[in-house]
């Protein structure tokens, strides 16, 4: 029996190197078919099947070299976070097919971070499209990508499609605006499986600061960013409202938002009577002394 289990081990060994092989060779052959720099970080991780995050930001991936990159992570299957940050995916991209298809296809990624790499409009919608598809995705981040309200919008729509199952989402510093803020609205309310949301440092206004607080009302986010926006008094003041209803919230970030004495008073009312707000943050806010007073 010893000898049967020792034979079995070895041929179990043998078999995984030859996928290691199969897997970086597929890699170095799709490098060379598009003429493409392999990537070493990568091939690394193709060698080591105890490695479970890939990280390749900074690394200069345009379009071309990262295509090889992306057709293979459609495949793999040992791999469960990839930090692409901080690239250049967009720039210059005819389509974003490989990406829609490493998102659609990919069974073991559950944290993809594509920060600040240009995706702009275009791209944005190609990665919302594939996402009702994905069964694995439950952290995304595309900070900073130029989506502008289409793209942000294609991409609130998509996490609240039946089958999403994002539960982090981050489009902070992406030209948001209030056109955009409905349909935030609409994710927030209708019973998605998103917990946390990162909308800071775009331009949504009191107005757009209402819809998002129609559906906090009901919402079940943990923790929301709002920061570095501008929701004014008005703004402050309806998402109060929301608090005041929601059982759910436990950190919200108002940092920067301008908001004055009458929101902060709206603020502190509603804190007062919320039971799960664990943190309310609002930094760089000319509150007034009668504001602050009340929040202490």
């Amino acid at each position: 029996m010893e000898n049967g289990s020792s034979s079995d081990d070895d041929e179990s060994e043998k078999r995984s190197t030859t996928s290691k092989r199969d897997e970086e060779g597929t890699y170095l052959s799709l490098c060379n078919d598009l003429r493409a720099t392999p990537c070493g970080p990568l091939r690394v991780a193709l060698r080591n099947r105890q490695q479970t995050n890939l990280a390749l930001p900074h690394r200069g991936l345009g379009p071309t070299h990262a295509a090889p990159v992306l057709r293979l992570l459609a495949h793999n299957t040992h791999l469960r976070s990839a930090n692409l940050s901080h690239n250049r995916l967009g720039v210059g991209a005819d389509h974003f097919d490989d990406l829609a298809t490493f998102v659609r296809r990919n069974a073991t990624i559950s944290e993809l971070n594509l920060a600040n790499n240009a995706l702009s409009v275009r791209g944005c919608e190609a990665l919302a499209e594939a996402l009702g598809d994905n069964g694995p995705l439950r952290v995304l981040s595309v900070r900073a990508n130029f989506a502008t309200d289409r793209g942000a919008t294609a991409l609130f729509r998509a996490a609240g499609r039946s089958g999403t199952r994002l539960r982090v989402l981050d489009l902070a510093d992406n030209g948001v605006t209030d056109a955009a803020a409905a349909a935030l609205g609409a994710l927030l309310g209708g019973g998605s499986a998103l917990r946390e949301l990162d909308v800071s440092w775009n331009t949504l206004r009191g107005a757009g600061a209402a819809l998002v607080a129609d559906g906090l009302v009901v919402s079940s986010l943990t923790r929301l960013s709002l920061a570095w926006n501008s929701v004014g008094d008005e703004g402050a003041a309806a998402l109060a409202a929301a608090l005041a209803d929601n059982n759910a919230l436990e950190t919200l970030d108002l940092s920067s938002n301008d908001i004055g004495e009458a929101g902060a008073l709206e603020l502190a009312s509603a804190v007062a009577t919320n039971s799960t707000l664990r943190s309310l943050q609002l930094a760089s806010n000319p509150l007034g002394e009668a504001g602050v007073a009340a929040l202490v």
